[in-house]
Parts: C-alpha cells; sequence; structure tokens
C-alpha cells in the first residue's frame, strides 16, 4: 500500500514566512560579545568591519569611522615605478578623512590624511572650523576678466612678471592642539639658557587664483606644505568633516550649498 502526504500547505506556509535578515559587518558586530578589555559598546558611528577581539594588541583597540575618500585632479599623480624607471601604477593624489578613537580616550578625533601618508589630527572642535572655513571659500566668487575678485587682497595692479599675476585672498589659520607642535631652535651663537620657541601647530587655507584661469582654487596649508583643491573638491571635503562632525556629535549636518 502506498501512502501520500500532502505537504503543499506547510512547504506554502515556510516561504510566506518572515526571513531573518541577512547577515551583516552590523549584525555580526553587534550579535559578537565584548572583549574582556572593552568596557562599553562601540559609538553608533564604528565601522570596524572585523569586531575587536580579546587578542587585540593595546595600540589596536580602537574605534573606527567610514573613510572618506577625495581625490585631488589639482595635485601631480601618485606613481610607483620600476628600478629602471617603467611605470607600474599610477594614481590621483588624495586625501582621506574619517573618525579614530582609541578606547580609552574620552573624544573622537578627525584625522585627515594625504596620500596614505600624513595624518593630520584635529578635535571635533577643529575639524568643525576647518569645515567652516572650506565652506565659507568655497562659495566665493572667482576672477572674472580685467579685475579682482572681492576677495583679492593684491589690490588692482598688473604686476610686471607673468608669474606673479595672481589673486590671492587672506589666509584663515585653525590651531590644532594633538600635533606636534611648532619648535623653532635658537641660533647658533645665542645666549646660553635661550630657549626654543614653541607655538601650536596649525592648518591654513586660502583661496588662490592665476590671472589667466577661470576658477579660483583652495589651498590648504599645513608645516610649509601646500595641497591645492578645487572648489568644488573643497565643498566635497566640507561636507565629508560636516558628516564625520555630525556622527562624533549625534547632530545635524552643515549645509554646503554650490
Amino acid at each position: 500500500m502506498t501512502i501520500t502526504i500532502d505537504r503543499t500547505a506547510e512547504l506554502a506556509a515556510a516561504i510566506t514566512a518572515p526571513q531573518p535578515a541577512p547577515a551583516t559587518a552590523d549584525t555580526a558586530r553587534a550579535d559578537a560579545p565584548l572583549p574582556y578589555w572593552q568596557d562599553r559598546p562601540c559609538p553608533p558611528w564604528c565601522m570596524m568591519s572585523v569586531p575587536h577581539q580579546d587578542h587585540d594588541m593595546p595600540g589596536d583597540r580602537y574605534h573606527m569611522s567610514v573613510i572618506h575618500h577625495l581625490d585631488l585632479t589639482l595635485e601631480k599623480p601618485v606613481s610607483d615605478r620600476s628600478a629602471s624607471g617603467e611605470l607600474l601604477a599610477c594614481n590621483p593624489a588624495f586625501l582621506t578623512a574619517g573618525l579614530h578613537q582609541h578606547y580609552r580616550e574620552r573624544d573622537p578625533q578627525v584625522i585627515l590624511t594625504c596620500n596614505g601618508e600624513v595624518d593630520i589630527p584635529f578635535t571635533i572642535t577643529e575639524a568643525d572650523e576647518l569645515a567652516q572655513e572650506l565652506a565659507a571659500l568655497a562659495s566665493r566668487d572667482s576672477a572674472e576678466a580685467g579685475r579682482c575678485p572681492s576677495w583679492c587682497t593684491g589690490g588692482p595692479y598688473m604686476d610686471p612678471f607673468i608669474a606673479d599675476r595672481i589673486h590671492v585672498s587672506d589666509y584663515r589659520m585653525v590651531d590644532l592642539a594633538l600635533a606636534d607642535p611648532n619648535v623653532w631652535y635658537p641660533p647658533e651663537g645665542s645666549p646660553k639658557g635661550t630657549r626654543p620657541e614653541v607655538t601650536l601647530a596649525d592648518i591654513s587655507v586660502r583661496l588662490w587664483q592665476g590671472w589667466l584661469e577661470r576658477e579660483a582654487q583652495v589651498d590648504i596649508v599645513h608645516r610649509d606644505e601646500y595641497t591645492s583643491l578645487t572648489l568644488a573638491e573643497a565643498r566635497e571635503l566640507a561636507e565629508a568633516l560636516s558628516s564625520l562632525i555630525a556622527d562624533a556629535r549625534g547632530g545635524a549636518r552643515l549645509n554646503v550649498a554650490a
């Protein structure tokens, strides 16, 4: 005797029943137990793709946010060449910005990095100042042929040297409390006991435009190194910083108008 069992209703119920959400990096972090050294949950902005582990070394016990990447079209490219000079790779220069906080630190920092090499740390307040300055510069008008823009500090004259026919704004400076200070040691022959001069590190921004160029650019200056951004890139960096600041503070973001 053959017995037939009809399981159509059971299969239909299984198909229509709510399905569990697929596992993601976020759910993996949420489900993972805290390691023995972590005395509180991660901040909401922590995006560590691998949950913190018991075996993390002390220097690796930190929270890290999403990283904002910005290609720089005015800078020379980053190239790799072989020992014989053959071009192996060529990529745009770039800036990255992200939140970073060691698990023992009270507040997060914003880290601005140039070409993956030079890290500039900001407090949240300092990053907010830089975002505001970038947004303000990026909103200014560019020079038209034959006249200075409103922000030019050079005066309405034609310099005899072609290379010096430029429009330049005032520098806007943000002090950096988390970076190593600037130190100027006394020159040789100074009286014994003369102390070096120590000042806060800083980052400055300005507008610059050659007299034949159609648009101004924004220069970022840190320790005498200049990094140039188009106005659109400066707006994008201001928006990225504002996004990070909002994540750190849990508040609204800066509205950067084009």
